[in-house]
This record gives structure tokens, sequence and C-alpha cells, in this order.
């Protein structure tokens, strides 16, 4: 019986203690900052929003494209380089960055319609919503 007493005995003592002490280890939780974590970026793939104004731009299948970064063609008939265009289109000479995704896009029918007619996708203003919510 003694024999039992003292093997049952430091075990429990030892389980005890280690029940205590895992259970005194809490997790700290990460306390809620209402603090301003500093200036929000301002700039959105290369555009500079600080001024606080929007941007006009087309939307080109979900893509919103620059006017700044975009030139206006006139109507032309079909010719050597593409099937032409019967009114004035959107055209980019450089690559274009999208500033709502930041996909870069080449003018998918140079020699035609461009980025599309300006009645098929009209000027339209962007302003960031993310910089909208503060």
């Amino acid at each position: 019986m003694n024999k039992n007493l003292l093997l049952i005995l430091p075990l429990g003592v030892f389980l005890l203690i280690g029940i205590f002490y895992f259970n005194s280890k809490t997790d700290p939780t990460p306390s809620e900052t209402t603090e301003d974590s500093g200036p929000k970026n301002m700039v959105q793939h290369g555009v500079d929003f600080s001024n606080g104004q929007s941007v006009d731009v087309i939307d080109y299948e979900g893509n919103y494209l620059l006017v700044s970064k975009l030139r206006v063609g006139d109507s032309h008939p079909p010719h050597a380089t593409g099937p032409g265009c019967g009114d004035k289109h959107w055209h980019a000479d450089d690559p274009v960055t999208a500033v709502n995704n930041g996909k870069v896009l080449s003018d998918p029918l140079a020699g035609g319609c461009g980025f599309g007619t300006l009645s098929e996708r009209p000027a339209m203003m962007y302003f960031p919503h993310e910089l909208l919510a503060e």
C-alpha cells in the first residue's frame, strides 16, 4: 500500500503543477487600436490621388484605363493593317495600366476600333472606393 502511495502522490502533485502552470498561461489577445497608423497610400497603380480629385477613365472590360493615356482616333475605312472603324474610337500608343486593378493592356485592335468607340465606352470619373471610405 505504501508502494502505491509513493507512486501516485508524486504523479498527482506533478499533474496539479502542470495544470496550474498551463492554465496560468493565456494567449494575449491583440488589442484593437484606434490610433492612426499613419498616412494612407494615395497612389494607386501609378496614379496619385492625394489631391482628392478623380481621374477620367474608360471602362474596358472591367479595366479602368486613364483617358490621359489614350488618344481618340477618327473614323476610317478598312486598310492594310486592320478592319477600320466607322466612328471615333479609343487607341493607346503604349501599354496602359488599369487604375482599378493594375492590369497592363495593349491596344487590342490597333487597325480598327482599338479599345472601342467613344459612344460604346464614354469617359467617366473614377476615384478609388477604398480612399472614399476614410
